[in-house]
């Protein structure tokens, strides 16, 4: 089943993020996007999925953390 979402008690869906500059420390500005997930109907397996997974990547790569082309 795609659409379905995860949300914390207080009704915030879940955002996975990526520091931009992972040496400057945590003030540093990060990417960030929600995820969605699939989840089966049959045994509850569930997936996430970032919403925006090329704005992460972006930002991984210019951190300089990239050594492997993209899947």
């Amino acid at each position: 089943m795609d659409g379905a979402y995860f949300a914390d008690p207080g009704g915030q869906r879940v955002v996975v993020g990526i520091d931009r500059h992972p040496h400057v420390g945590p003030l540093a500005r990060s990417a960030s996007t929600q995820v969605h997930a699939r989840l089966c109907g049959s045994c509850g397996f569930v997936e996430l999925y970032a919403n925006q997974p090329a704005e992460l990547y972006e930002a991984y790569c210019n951190a300089g953390r990239a050594t492997e082309p993209r899947a």
